[in-house]
């Protein structure tokens, strides 16, 4: 979860990295080991990021900073249909 109101959550090589409003280093983690991500309030999320978590399966979700919900970018459910159906 980002809480951090101005914070940049930006894709490097791999890793996810959420940076302050004065491009300080907040948090940095491997995109693998991220499932969901969530940001409450105003940040950005770069479009690479957006991308990337899509392909990669990863659902992003953006609340007002009271905690509703905005928007969600979520992987294509039928991408992956014939693993579905071998399952």
């Amino acid at each position: 979860d980002l809480t951090t109101a101005g914070a940049r959550v930006l894709l490097r090589t791999d890793r996810i990295v959420v940076q302050g409003s004065q491009s300080t280093p907040l948090a940095s983690v491997p995109a693998a080991k991220v499932d969901q991500i969530v940001v409450y309030g105003n940040s950005l999320v770069s479009t690479a990021l957006l991308r990337d978590c899509a392909t990669q399966g990863v659902a992003v979700h953006l609340l007002d900073h009271r905690g509703n919900r905005a928007a969600s970018v979520e992987p294509d459910p039928c991408r992956n249909t014939g693993l579905w159906l071998a399952q």
